[in-house]
Formats: structure tokens, sequence, C-alpha cells
């Protein structure tokens, strides 16, 4: 809320001041697209992926058309989803 939209009055003039104007445009353009990208890559490729990884020791499901479904529950299917988000926030 409050920080992300803080964000979009500073930024612009912190990146003009670092590298100038004359890359404004292009650092501009990397640093409003980053969120797209970070948000791609944590939900789909490592959440999701280690959610299936450990989905098939938690916990299975039937589905209302008797087919069956699988989902991970608990602290262990996102456990070192945290711990690795937690770490690239720190870098």
């Amino acid at each position: 809320g409050i920080a992300y939209g803080g964000s979009f009055c500073i930024v612009p003039t912190l990146t003009s001041e670092w590298f100038g104007m004359n890359a404004f445009a292009s650092n501009w353009g990397l640093i409003g697209v980053a969120p797209a990208i970070g948000s791609y890559l944590f939900a789909t490729l490592l959440a999701g992926r280690l959610n299936d990884h450990y989905a098939g020791v938690a916990s299975v499901g039937v589905r209302g058309d008797g087919g069956i479904t699988v989902h991970c529950i608990g602290a262990a299917c996102y456990q070192y989803t945290f711990w690795i988000g937690t770490g690239c926030c720190g870098l």
C-alpha cells in the first residue's frame, strides 16, 4: 500500500539522480517492469514448482466428478518459498 505507492514519488527522482537524465527512460522502464518479472518468478516458477513437488507427500483430495486432485496443505509446502523470498529481499 503506502510503501509501494510512495515509491512512485521517490524512485523517479532517485533514478534520475543516480543514473542521469540521459538514460532515465530506459532505467525507469526496467524499474517499472521489475515487479511483474519478480512476481512471475516467485509465484509461478518457485512457489508453483515447490507446491507440485511437495503435493505428493502432503495430501490427496477427490473432486466432485470422481477425479483425483492433489493439494499441498501445511507449512512444509511453502516453507522454502518463504526462506528464498526472505533471502532475496535481503539482497
